[in-house]
Parts: structure tokens; sequence; C-alpha cells
């Protein structure tokens, strides 16, 4: 099976999780929305460092960048995790912002350094359909292998005061896609 390409237009994704849904909701701050929709949300931080960006990652980047910061976590209701996510950073985003990326902890990232700041700038919305030989899904699973794939995500590119940054979000249940997409 060939890797699904990221689109910008989530209606023309197939399959299409939102078949048969009446509305989408538009979810800019996912932690928040899963605080209200379940239970006990809290954030599992599973690493912190420098490491390779997977090469589709690096694609994003409007300039060549060969060392990242990577931040990889999973939102959790009590155990279940409901959605995993990699934040992507080049090395001159991140030393830009060291100490606002070291005080994260697990904390998330969009409620805590993006969301209320004047300085952040989030490009549109991107969305894949993923199958189970992704490097994302793989890596997702290096944590969790139970969980199921395929799956859905979305992405989308940051900039903090002119420094890019890259986040990805993986939806792990099928009624969390079709609530935040």
């Amino acid at each position: 099976m060939s890797q699904s390409t990221w689109t910008s237009d989530f209606s023309k994704l197939a399959p299409n999780p939102l078949l048969g849904a009446t509305s989408t909701v538009d979810i800019q701050r996912l932690s928040h929305y899963f605080d209200q929709h379940w239970p006990n949300v809290r954030l599992q931080l599973i690493s912190e460092q420098f490491e390779t960006a997977f090469p589709e990652e690096t694609a994003c980047f409007e300039t060549v960048h060969t060392e990242f910061w990577v931040r990889k976590i999973f939102l959790c209701s009590d155990e279940t995790p409901l959605s995993f996510a990699r934040v992507v950073v080049p090395k001159a985003t991140y030393l830009r912002f060291q100490n606002a990326f070291e005080q994260l902890k697990t904390k998330p990232i969009g409620e805590t350094l993006l969301h209320h700041n004047p300085d952040v700038t989030r490009h549109p919305f991107e969305y894949r359909f993923l199958e189970k030989n992704d490097l994302l899904s793989k890596d997702m699973q290096h944590t969790y292998a139970h969980l199921e794939v395929p799956g859905w995500a979305r992405r989308s590119l940051f900039t903090w005061a002119g420094f890019p940054l890259l986040i990805t979000e993986v939806f792990l249940f099928q009624t969390q896609v079709a609530s935040c997409l």
C-alpha cells in the first residue's frame, strides 16, 4: 500500500472519517477540547531530545535544517491514549527559546507557549490518513505497541517571532477524529 500524502483539503481525503457526521468542530486547541470531553486528561511526556526528523517533516521548513529537537507526547484520559504528538523544532528555534521549551515538562506546548502568544502564527492544518508502515505510526507504537493503526493525523507549521516549528497530532480513536477535525 502506498503512503498517503498530506493535504490541506480535508474533504478530499479517502476514506473520510466524517462520513455520516453532520458537522465538524474546528478545534484549534486540542488539549482544551480533550479536557472538556474526557475525564482526567494528562500529558504523558515520552521524550525531549535532539534526534533526526522524518524526511516529510524536514520538507515542511522553508530553509534547510539538519538538527532538530523533537518532543513526543501522548494526551491520555486516565490510562487511555487519546492522541500522540510530535513537536519538531529546528536547532536555531530551540536555542532562541530554549528556556521556554525546557520549562514545558508535562504542559501542552500549544496552551503554554503558542495559542496566546502574539508573536506566534499558525499556518493552515494539513491532514493525512496514516498506515502501519508510516514512520509516524511506528514512532507512536514504540510506546504503545497495541495502538490501532491506521488512523488520522493533522499537522501545522508555526512561526514564533520568525522561527519555525512543526506540530503533528495523531488521533487514536474514530470518535476523536469525527469530533476534532
